[in-house]
């Protein structure tokens, strides 16, 4: 019987001697790799676009917001330097409605036209879009006992079908020139 001689010249006392082990990985566990590491790499890019996605949404709201806090400290302000008593064109508490704000410079008025609110200050004045993309726009007068306050509710348009907040605003003034309640 004629003995092995492994690869280290040295000889084997068995004739059938197990081969060794090679170290490595499989095609098999190399494809299970793969499909592991394109599964995770996919949620992460789904989890990355819906950041970004929100992300935009929070910009647009933020953005929306600070409008129309622009446009409702605008409209306090106009009805502050009021010289004269204001007057509400369209029945009060309907979306279609102009208010008449009397000034030592001339009147302005608000308009509501059903997605935008315009501002003309002055008879001569072109027509100047206060705030855009609006869904309600409300004027209402508030006879209180030592005053007479305005009130304007004014809901946006959302973006999406069903916000989980609805983008709806109030702004109260009191005109300095003061009416009867």
């Amino acid at each position: 019987m004629k003995l092995l001689r492994d690869s280290n010249g040295g000889s084997d006392a068995s004739p059938a001697a197990p081969m060794r082990r090679q170290a490595g990985i499989s095609l098999a566990e190399c494809l299970i790799y793969i499909s592991v590491w394109s599964v995770l790499l996919g949620f992460s890019f789904a989890a990355y676009y819906r950041v970004v996605d929100n992300t935009t949404r929070l910009r647009r709201n933020a953005a929306d917001i600070a409008r129309v806090l622009q446009a409702g400290e605008r409209w306090r302000d106009d009805i502050r330097r009021a010289a004269g008593p204001l007057k509400l064109v369209g029945a009060e508490g309907t979306a279609n409605q102009a208010l008449h704000i009397p000034q030592a410079s001339g009147e302005v008025v608000y308009y509501f036209t059903g997605t935008n609110l315009l501002r003309r200050a002055g008879e001569d004045a072109p027509w100047s879009e206060a705030l855009a993309r609006v869904k309600v726009s409300r004027v209402n007068r508030d006879a209180r006992e030592p005053v007479v306050a305005w009130r304007w509710e004014v809901e946006l348009n959302a973006g999406k079908k069903k916000p989980a907040v609805r983008p709806l605003f109030t702004f109260q003034a009191v005109a300095t020139h003061q009416e009867m309640p």
